[in-house]
């Protein structure tokens, strides 16, 4: 997705773009020229997360504070979105939420927070931005974030690995649906942690940058 000149004027919506590796990847969008819409639950660290992100020379940031769980709130982060930039070129999944906890010990609550974030989340997102391409004729990217669990078993993670095999059906099935004439469905397997903070925030921590 990164392409240096094609980037220009894009358009790009980061989802849990405040913290870690969505706001890694936002920042990169913005040097080569994107203009970034990030998401989050907390506005003050989606603002601070624009004071970091923004270049001088590179794109504009849009900071939108929601739920990706609330569909409501996912489709007025659209609107806004359009509104702002009068298009949409690419949509990144980022968000995500994650901790470790045996089986046998998750609650019903623990299981469906995760669910809802990484599962339900990138759906709602995915279709509302599918659908701005559709009823305008348009084409688009989607670019969604797979663990190497959703392939390979891991202990502790039975909630984030079911979500994750279920985006990567999702984006499977998105790719065939849609790969025709509407939008590129893709992803990204992570086995290990990107360099410098968005590195360093952990696995541990995507529980907090979730949303």
């Amino acid at each position: 997705m990164l392409g240096g000149e094609k980037m220009n004027g894009k358009v790009v919506i980061v989802t849990g773009g405040s913290s870690g590796m969505g706001k890694y990847m936002a920042k990169r969008f913005v040097s080569e020229g994107a203009n970034v819409v990030i998401t989050g639950r907390r506005a003050d660290a989606l603002e601070e997360a624009k004071r970091e992100i923004a270049a001088p020379d590179g794109g504009r940031v849009l900071t939108v504070p929601m739920d990706v769980r609330n569909p409501e709130q996912v489709a007025e982060m659209v609107g806004r979105a359009d509104a702002e930039f009068g298009r949409i070129d690419a949509l990144v999944n980022n968000a995500a939420g994650n901790f470790i906890f045996p089986a046998e010990k998750l609650s019903i609550n623990g299981w469906n927070s995760v669910i809802n974030i990484v599962l339900n989340g990138t759906f709602y997102c995915s279709r509302e931005v599918g659908n701005y391409w559709v009823q305008r004729g348009l084409k688009g990217n989607i670019l969604n974030i797979i663990a190497t669990y959703a392939w390979h078993a891991g202990a502790g993670v039975i909630h984030s690995a079911s979500a994750k095999a279920g985006v990567l059906a999702m984006t499977r099935t998105l790719a065939v649906e849609w790969g025709k004439s509407t939008a590129s469905a893709s992803m990204r397997s992570l086995p290990g942690r990107l360099s410098g903070p968005a590195g360093r925030s952990g696995f541990g921590n995507q529980r907090k940058q979730s949303g």
